[in-house]
């Protein structure tokens, strides 16, 4: 039985004349295919490789524009830095370069600290008026500003 034909499954199996659908498909299965069948195989195929050719031109064309993205975000913000670069001064502390930003003269010196990870620019309007009296600094926190 295992290298038999289809046809002689069915007459060992004492289905001859009366085919269950199961034994219909393995018989019809060969060269002598129904032609609706095959031409409903063959939409569906060409369906599937429209699909796969769609989904590929997709994933091209995010990738180019995620690229196209990253490359002019990075050259914006390398002109960014040469064109406006911060006031005050660089410091390496420990691996990171923190930005201080002193103006005024007098004693005491003013420290002023920002939170909720602002950049030391939101106290700019502060620092103007207290640099008439004091020596006033602030800085940008590691990673920040």
């Amino acid at each position: 039985m295992g290298g038999a034909k289809p046809e002689r499954w069915a007459d060992e199996l004492g289905a001859v004349g009366r085919h269950s659908p199961a034994f219909a498909f393995l018989i019809n299965r060969g060269s002598k295919m129904n032609p609706q069948v095959k031409r409903s195989e063959n939409k569906l195929k060409a369906f599937g490789r429209r699909a796969m050719r769609i989904a590929g031109v997709i994933i091209v064309v995010v990738i180019l524009l995620g690229g196209s993205g990253l490359a002019y975000q990075s050259a914006s913000e390398a002109k960014d830095k040469q064109q406006y670069p911060p006031p005050g001064q660089l410091f390496d502390v420990g691996g990171y370069r923190l930005h201080l930003y002193c103006t005024g003269q007098g004693s005491p010196t003013v420290v002023l600290e920002s939170g909720l990870a602002g950049p030391a620019l939101q106290w700019a309007l502060v620092q103007q008026e207290l640099e008439k009296v004091t020596r006033v600094c602030s800085y940008d926190r590691a990673g920040l500003g």
